[in-house]
This record gives structure tokens, C-alpha cells and sequence, in this order.
């Protein structure tokens, strides 16, 4: 049943109970009668629903030969805007790396973090942190660099006197 302020006055509500950064938006609240019953009076309200960062990465385990280039991806939901640190444990600061930060107009923020001439001493967690005003999130990649496996076979043959050994050896080597 809706409250009444007086006579012909009807007052609506509407609760929000454990409020989501979803709910956040335009808001309208439109009253019609019957000298109106075909273009309602209409009254808009945004709501503004601030929040800490939620993190979205690419994956939790990347794995790269070691040569190849990775390319990690990690996007922040939040309100106010978060900004984003990349870190990692086993990085040399001698890498070649590239690092870039785009906002995008829903509110995330995408930061990609680019490895070139990946090596096995880069083997490792990759830390992506986002924050704002209200709080920070941290989500980690493991990243994994492997060193191509090179397989060579050899086939052995012999010979004794002038007649061919009816013994093959057959050897596989793994670097």
C-alpha cells in the first residue's frame, strides 16, 4: 500500500537493499492520471554506486617458449576509476617490456603488459594491482616459459667386412 500525502496525493518508493555497482544508472520514475493517460510526467535520478576494483585477467597461467612475446591483460571494474601497477617477481630490469593503460568508457580500466624475447629467468608470478580511493584488488598470472624441446635421431648401420650388420640402433636425443 503507498503512503498518501493529502487528498489525490500517492508518494512511491522504491528500496535498493545490498546495493551492486549494476544498479548504478538512470533512474525514472513516471506518474500518469487520467488527463495524462498518454504522456506521462516523468522525473530522472542517476545513481552513482562507488566501488573498489574487481580484477578480470587474461588467465591465471600463461605459458611461452622461451623467444616468443607474452602478452598480458588485466581489466579493473570501478568507481572512482582505478589505476594499475604491474609487478613481478622474477622480471630482470634489463627486459624488454612495454606497458600501457586504457580506459574505456564503461568505467574499466585495461592495462596490457607486453614481454618480448621471453627466457626461462622469467619464469614467474606476474601481479596485476588496481585501486582507488575506496580500496585496492591484486590478481596474479603465473607465467611460464619453456625452453623448446629439440629432438635429433640418429640411425646407426655397420658394417663388418664388405656385409651389412643386420643391427639397427635407433638413438633419439632430447636438448
Amino acid at each position: 500500500m503507498m503512503p498518501s500525502l493529502g487528498k489525490g496525493t500517492l508518494v512511491s518508493e522504491i528500496t535498493i537493499t545490498e546495493v551492486e555497482w549494476t544498479d548504478s544508472g538512470r533512474w525514472t520514475c513516471a506518474a500518469m492520471n487520467r488527463l495524462n493517460q498518454t504522456s506521462p510526467n516523468t522525473v530522472n535520478y542517476t545513481l552513482n554506486v562507488t566501488y573498489t576494483p574487481k580484477i578480470t585477467i587474461t588467465a591465471n597461467k600463461m605459458e611461452y617458449n622461451v623467444g616468443e612475446e607474452a602478452k598480458l591483460e588485466c581489466v579493473a571494474k570501478a568507481n572512482p576509476l582505478a589505476t594499475i601497477e604491474w609487478t613481478a617477481n622474477r622480471l630482470s630490469s634489463s627486459r624488454s617490456q612495454n606497458y600501457s593503460t586504457i580506459t574505456v568508457s564503461n568505467g574499466d580500466t585495461k592495462a596490457f603488459l607486453t614481454l618480448s624475447h621471453l627466457n626461462e629467468s622469467d619464469n614467474g608470478n606476474v601481479t596485476c594491482s588496481a585501486s582507488n580511493a575506496l580500496g585496492q584488488s591484486n590478481s596474479t598470472i603465473l607465467l611460464v616459459v619453456k625452453k623448446e624441446t629439440t629432438l635429433s635421431v640418429a640411425i646407426i648401420a655397420g658394417s663388418v667386412g664388405g656385409f651389412l650388420l643386420l643391427v639397427i640402433v635407433i638413438v633419439c636425443i632430447v636438448l
